[in-house]
């Protein structure tokens, strides 16, 4: 029989060991419920994002041809569309309503100043000839100021992006068909941003020095990397090639130069041009042996001409024969006896 210390102490060891899977398991268990709910959160705020981004893009397509007149305060019984020609007229334009399709007072409460006029012009090319009158003549210091028309996340996108900019020293920004864009100085390229998420990207490929960064979710790659500063020893960026000084020279003693191609001589004028030689020679005309050789060949007198070989002669003219007269049918003969087959047969006897 068996110690029992021996048995409590292997039941105890069995325990503990039991014990220790269950832990195991609970701790698997609860980690990976962790990471499937880590992972859904991910998809959904990917998901978010991309629809946000989306429904941005199509809203702000929608307000391309747009600008924002700000500064201009409200009034009772204004008229919209002759502050918009006053507007027009000092951009130097003759006849501004010509180009303006609709122009509303709106409240925009993103803005600095969110009682402005919206104005819908007829196409991007008006549009972008009375922004670009706009910064011509330096109206900034006017009272009154255009701007293209910008949805609420793509105003605050800018707001980041030129906070992002004083940060680390850019210079210029600035609004294109309703997209942001910056640049370092004015040698330097011109680049956009799509996001808030592809501004974070840019911070990061600019900090790591990182030559090429991708766009947003479905946006292109965009080359972010600044140019390196041109020195006094370094060539220009579209310098050509320097000349090869192997390209001219002349060919080496061992290998002597070609000769000049030989120019394919003529044939001589004079000498006619000799048949084809699968022409066969033309046969001797036929003669009958029964005439002469030189003698002429004509028919006799009383001769009558015959007919051409294609026409062949005609047959005899033949007289028509006329139908016999015409007879009465003569009857059958009378048959004395019955048919054999009807001949009665003999009494029984």
């Amino acid at each position: 029989m068996a110690n029992p210390v021996f048995q409590l102490l292997l039941l105890g060891i069995v325990c503990s060991l039991n014990i220790l899977n269950a832990e195991e398991t609970t701790l698997s268990y609860n980690h990976t419920t962790e990471t499937h709910q880590e992972q859904q959160e991910n998809r959904e705020s990917t998901s978010k994002k991309f629809y946000h981004n989306e429904w941005n893009r199509s809203e702000q397509r929608n307000k391309i041809r747009n600008l924002v007149l700000e500064g201009i305060p409200r009034t009772a019984n204004e008229d919209v569309y002759q502050i918009v020609e006053d507007i027009g007229r000092q951009l130097g334009f003759e006849n501004p309503l010509e180009e303006v399709e609709r122009a509303d007072r709106a409240h925009l409460a993103y803005l600095p100043h969110p009682e402005c006029i919206i104005i819908r012009l007829v196409d991007l090319y008006a549009k972008d000839k009375w922004l670009h009158e706009y910064r011509q003549r330096k109206l900034y210091h006017a009272g009154w100021s255009l701007r293209e028309h910008l949805t609420k996340a793509s105003h605050e996108l800018l707001n980041m992006t030129r906070m992002w900019a004083r940060k680390n020293n850019y210079r210029y920004i600035w609004t294109k068909d309703c997209r942001i864009l910056f640049r370092k100085n004015s040698q330097a390229s011109a680049y956009h941003v799509n996001n808030v998420e592809h501004l974070k990207w840019i911070t990061n490929v600019l900090e790591n020095q990182t030559p090429r960064m991708r766009g947003d979710l479905r946006g292109p790659r965009v080359t972010i990397a600044p140019p390196s500063p041109a020195g006094p020893d370094s060539p220009p960026p579209f310098a050509p090639a320097p000349p090869n000084p192997n390209e001219h020279a002349p060919p080496p003693p061992h290998m002597p130069p070609s000769p000049p191609p030989e120019a394919p001589a003529s044939p001589p004028s004079h000498v006619p041009p000799s048949p084809p030689p699968h022409a066969p020679a033309s046969p001797p005309p036929y003669v009958h042996p029964s005439f002469p050789p030189h003698a002429p060949v004509t028919s006799p007198p009383d001769m009558p001409p015959s007919p051409p070989p294609h026409m062949p002669p005609s047959p005899p003219h033949e007289t028509p024969v006329s139908p016999p007269p015409h007879q009465p049918a003569s009857p059958p003969p009378h048959f004395a006896s019955p048919p054999p087959h009807m001949v009665p047969s003999p009494p029984f006897s």
